[in-house]
């Protein structure tokens, strides 16, 4: 099995031999294999059989992902928008777990949560696609870690460039936008070709191997020369060992060297036309009159610069020779014309008889006693000056006829006796010799297109790729100009949003700003640790979604959706959602374990956790989390926040300074609705939903019910007079 720096494909998570094999069957060579992972070609991929789209999806972003890292020279860079093209593996065969034990997440997305997450985002992004190829592109954007800050540097400058080139040059814009619709990855037709390739040298038949797939593939013996292959009708012979001089027909002479799209020349023909529609966009755009000295233009310039002769080329694919058109019609009308002219001729000679008498004397019917033939002879003599015009007559409309394809009439093609006959034997003479030179045409035309196309392969394929790259980019621009998304100043630590919206609600929420850490401007919100209380219903878990979409779009280079924001580097996003009901002593365990090594590892993270309380009853996990969060406090750099229905009971438990912030539901409207802020108070312990509940209870009830509901309400009164948010937050210190 080939091997790219050491790493074999079986290296890759869920691929085994038999898979290996598959793929390389399917793509031709292992490096072809490789190539098609590192471009993210995820459609040429699921041709594979066993393959599916979203498996070969996953092997894409398993080898992109830092699970197999890639050097920071093969990712894409600025002015060529390059597709990666190296690869190390460093994490084993197995692939890398992480800390939520779901294979295939990666070190930056360390729970199953942030996974989940970051797939909803790249999937809305994937809508705003053109087309297949880039809503594939941007399904593998990955979020980049704190040790690869140069590559999601290199890609906010790509992204910046593309959002300043939409806004600034739209018409532009526009007819890119159209063009770019029509890219796709470029591929092989499945085929089989009648051409058999001969060749006398063992490097060379070892070299014409992948070949063997499309046609045959033969190797002449000691004893056997060229001459001894001219029972095949198409054949290209490569190197040394070939006819000398004049060629026969419909062969194809090419040195041992000679690129593979002339040795096959038909299959090189039908690459042209099976990505016809995507060359034709790749012509279009280079047409397009693109602006000097910007970026994300320049990048377009480069992409398509080596296919000056595309559109020329593009021309002559549907001609079938200078010809070929002409020999064509002859043949076709061929017999027809000649059967007509064979009967006008006869008409003709008809016509010229009617009027003729033939005069005997009594010598002359004694003459024609003793020799019957002398009155044929005199017949003749009577009328071949009439047949003989009109012979010469019909010759010349059949040559004329011919000579439109360049057939020269053979001689004798109609007889001189009565009646004038059409020749059939030298009519299918003409046939066949229309058939080879339209063959002939036919092969010297496959010959010049395949010469001319085949230079354009590669630079057509090199520059699709970087062409999808840019689509993805100027795809992220226009969606975040739909969006009104920013792109975010990158900081040493925490995230702080101004304005900051939820993208995955299917509406358009109420903008909330917050922050917490270093990245918050408020020198009052820096701590590192927050727990957030409040309302149900009121945000809490949509705020928490909220900063992990800005987190994860930030550290994939992209813009987020606020007014501004910044984000501080980290190597892992944890998000810990609310666990569905009190966990066994061991599944308890085994998550105070994950916990404490979130909690206690080297690396800058952000832990994004939801109602931890859930894992156990109230007042243990008050004990639990209180130490937990002494731990977040400690240690140096980790961000943390937590929405919480304990905070009371963790500041008692803690005994350190926590800061408390809450979403407030600030009463009832006049329909009792809950009027809701969903932008945190700071340093403010939120009154819960159930006391507003209660009272729209109250408001809606009469009789016994209201009674009860009023005893409940006073119930909510006493706690928050011996617990009141002013006496929890003594605690609080900014």
């Amino acid at each position: 099995m080939s091997k790219v720096d050491g790493m074999l494909l079986t290296d890759l998570p869920g691929v085994g031999s038999s898979l290996a094999e598959r793929m390389i069957s399917c793509l031709g060579q292992a490096e072809d294999v490789w190539d098609a992972l590192r471009v993210g070609d995820v459609e040429r991929l699921a041709e594979v059989d066993g393959l599916s789209g979203n498996r070969a999806l996953s092997l894409c972003r398993d080898f992109a992902s830092s699970g197999w890292q890639l050097s920071s020279k093969d990712t894409a860079d600025v002015s060529g928008v390059r597709g990666v093209s190296g690869v190390r593996g460093v994490s084993g065969v197995s692939g890398v777990r992480s800390e939520s034990g779901v294979k295939g997440v990666g070190p930056f997305l360390a729970t199953s949560e942030a996974e989940k997450i970051h797939h909803k985002l790249i999937e809305e992004l994937a809508k705003n696609a053109r087309c297949k190829a880039t809503s594939n592109r941007l399904k593998l954007l990955m979020p980049y870690s704190l040790s690869r800050v140069t590559e999601l540097n290199s890609r906010r400058l790509l992204i910046a460039n593309a959002m300043d080139f939409t806004s600034s040059h739209g018409e532009t814009a526009n007819e890119l936008r159209e063009s770019l619709g029509g890219i796709s990855r470029l591929s092989w037709p499945q085929m089989r070709c009648e051409r058999v390739v001969v060749c006398a040298d063992d490097k060379v038949a070892e070299r014409l191997s992948p070949l063997k797939k499309w046609c045959r593939v033969l190797r002449i013996s000691s004893s056997e020369t060229w001459k001894d292959y001219t029972v095949f009708s198409e054949v290209t012979w490569v190197g040394e060992g070939g006819p000398k001089g004049k060629t026969p027909d419909n062969w194809n002479i090419v040195a041992a060297n000679a690129p593979l799209g002339l040795i096959l020349p038909e299959r090189t023909i039908a690459w042209a036309k099976h990505n016809l529609k995507a060359l034709q966009s790749l012509s279009s755009i280079r047409s397009i009159e693109l602006p000097k000295n910007v970026p994300t233009a320049e990048a377009i310039t480069e992409a398509v610069n080596d296919l000056k002769t595309l559109a020329s080329v593009l021309g002559e694919l549907g001609d079938k020779g200078e010809n070929s058109e002409a020999l064509q019609m002859v043949k076709d009308e061929l017999w027809k014309v000649a059967k007509q002219i064979e009967s006008e001729v006869q008409t003709t000679v008809s016509e010229g008889m009617a009027g003729a008498q033939l005069s005997l004397q009594g010598s002359d019917m004694l003459d024609m006693l003793a020799d019957a033939n002398l009155l044929q002879r005199r017949i003749a003599s009577a009328t071949e000056e009439v047949i003989d015009s009109a012979v010469t007559e019909a010759n010349n409309d059949l040559s004329t006829f011919l000579g439109q394809a360049g057939i020269n009439l053979p001689r004798g093609i109609f007889s001189s006796a009565w009646p004038p006959k059409l020749d059939r034997s030298a009519l299918e003479k003409v046939e066949i010799e229309i058939d080879e030179r339209l063959e002939l045409d036919r092969t010297q035309t496959t010959l010049r297109l395949a010469r001319n196309l085949t230079p354009l392969i590669s630079a057509c394929d090199s520059a699709i790729r970087s062409l999808i790259e840019v689509d993805a980019w100027l795809t992220i621009a226009d969606w975040a100009q739909k969006e009104e998304c920013i792109m975010p100043k990158m900081v040493k630590s925490g995230v702080w949003v101004d304005k900051g919206r939820h993208l995955l609600l299917g509406f358009n929420p109420d903008p909330v700003t917050y922050g917490i850490g270093e990245a918050a401007k408020l020198k009052g919100d820096r701590q590192s640790v927050a727990l957030l209380t409040g309302a149900n219903s009121g945000g809490k878990t949509t705020l928490l979604e909220m900063l992990a979409q800005i987190t994860i779009l930030a550290h994939m280079g992209l813009p987020v959706p606020a007014k501004a924001a910044c984000v501080g580097h980290i190597e892992k996003l944890h998000i810990i959602a609310k666990a569905s009901g009190t966990q066994s002593a061991g599944a308890l365990e085994q998550t105070l374990r994950k916990l404490a090594e979130v909690l206690t590892t080297p690396g800058k993270r952000l832990v994004l956790a939801d109602e931890l309380e859930a894992i156990t009853e109230p007042g243990a996990a008050a004990r639990i989390l209180a130490g937990m969060f002494g731990a977040a406090i400690d240690h140096p750099d980790i961000c943390m926040l937590t929405v919480t229905h304990l905070a009371p009971q963790l500041l008692k438990a803690s005994g350190r300074k926590l800061r408390v912030d809450g979403i407030e539901a600030r009463g009832l409207d006049e329909n009792l609705d809950l009027i809701v802020d969903r932008t945190p108070r700071r340093n403010h312990l939120a009154r819960s939903t159930p006391e507003l509940i209660v009272r729209r209870l109250v408001q809606q009830c009469d009789g016994d019910a209201q009674s009860l509901f009023a005893d409940i309400l006073a119930g909510f009164s006493d706690e928050t007079d011996s617990s009141s948010p002013t006496a929890s937050l003594a605690y609080v210190t900014a």
